[in-house]
């Protein structure tokens, strides 16, 4: 059990919405529980602020900016040993 009375695997599904916002858009309860998440699963912290990194830039509306920001976060994750994952469909 955790601090918060949760298993890690109820932190784990209990945080997958969290995850998908932006940290400006979470609830107290919500940053309470992210809090733990990154406490217990750094990694997780890591991958969730290079997301946010990627959102940013394509957010941007300068697509001659688009193409060398890609490039530096590509090489930003990689440094951070951050695994590309493929999926199929």
């Amino acid at each position: 059990m955790l601090e918060n009375g949760e298993t890690p695997k109820q932190l784990l599904a209990r945080c997958k919405y969290i995850l998908a916002k932006k940290q400006n858009d979470w609830t107290e309860n919500q940053i309470q529980r992210a809090t733990l998440l990154f406490k217990y699963f750094p990694e997780l912290e890591t991958a969730y602020h290079q997301t946010l990194a990627f959102r940013n830039i394509y957010e941007n509306q300068q697509k001659h900016l688009l193409r060398q920001r890609l490039n530096n976060g590509y090489k930003k994750s990689t440094r951070a040993g951050i695994k590309r994952v493929l999926y199929r469909c």
